[in-house]
Parts: structure tokens; C-alpha cells; sequence
């Protein structure tokens, strides 16, 4: 079975992340500028993507070794 790499998801959401931090650097919790509410959605879509992404690659990489692993294990 093919195993879908999230390795891409995980540079682009973490590219995000990185820039909502450079945008929102040097700005205060009360401004309320469109740059610093951008840099807040950034922040919050890059971390939630770099999360889950990061999660469905190590579950799919855990599940592809046990996998391998039963398929070896049957053979012999």
C-alpha cells in the first residue's frame, strides 16, 4: 500500500506559522491593524496545520512499519 507523504503540508503550515510571527513581530496585543489580525489568523492556521499535519505523519508512518512488519512475519 502507497503511503502518502505530509512532508510538504508540514513546511507549507510551518512557512505560515513563520509568518505570522514575522508580522506580528513588534506589535502589541491592542492593536487592532489589519497586519496584526493577519499575523493572529497566521499564527493560529500555521500552528493548528503544523499540529495536525505533523500527527497524521507520524500515525502513517507508525501504521506503515507495523504493517511491514505483519507482512514480513506472515512470509516466514
Amino acid at each position: 500500500m502507497h503511503r502518502r507523504s505530509y512532508i510538504p503540508f508540514i513546511i507549507t503550515s510551518a512557512i505560515l506559522f513563520a509568518a505570522g510571527l514575522v508580522l506580528g513581530a513588534g506589535k502589541s496585543s491592542e492593536d487592532t491593524s489589519a497586519a496584526n489580525t493577519a499575523s493572529k489568523l497566521l499564527l493560529t492556521v500555521g500552528l493548528l496545520a503544523l499540529l495536525v499535519t505533523t500527527a497524521l505523519e507520524i500515525i502513517g508512518r507508525l501504521r506503515a512499519r507495523r504493517a511491514a512488519g505483519a507482512g514480513r512475519s506472515r512470509e516466514i
